[in-house]
């Protein structure tokens, strides 16, 4: 297994393939989809700075992290994602993913989020937007506050 510790990464797909690795305090700046097609990634107490974070991706594990305003279009086409005590600052996070998980989530820009997704747990989420699950199936929410519609 490989680990990022305290790294900084910008520019297109950085780490794009990348399998069975452990992200740590990293930051991914300026530039696109830096960890597409990603298999059994660990995020902890990092910072998406770009567009198209995770996309294409399986097994995810992120915790304390920051998705900011420019990461948006952000989870996409994922299987098995789970984050916890987290912020989405971004807009249309999470389309056509599968198998979802968060846990002490803030949304501060829902809109368009959570489109076309199957299997969703959402436990202690607050989200504020429009047109916030469209489509969406399988969703057990326990203490969803939801500004928006």
């Amino acid at each position: 297994m490989v680990t990022y510790n305290n790294r900084f990464f910008h520019g297109e797909r950085p780490l794009f393939g990348q399998k069975h690795a452990t992200i740590i305090g990293t930051t991914f700046g300026k530039g696109e989809s830096p960890l597409k097609k990603c298999r059994h990634i660990k995020l902890n107490q990092s910072t998406f700075q770009c567009k198209y974070p995770l996309w294409f991706s399986q097994h995810i594990a992120v915790s304390n992290t920051i998705f900011e305003t420019m990461a948006r279009s952000g989870i996409w086409y994922t299987v098995d994602i789970a984050i916890s005590d987290s912020a989405i600052q971004a807009p249309k996070t999470f389309r056509r993913n599968q198998d979802i998980r968060l846990k002490n989530v803030h949304f501060s820009d829902a809109s368009e989020s959570l489109w076309n997704c199957d299997h969703i747990s959402l436990d202690h989420v607050q989200a504020s937007g429009n047109y916030f699950g469209m489509n969406s199936t399988n969703i057990v929410a326990d203490y969803l506050d939801l500004i928006g519609d």
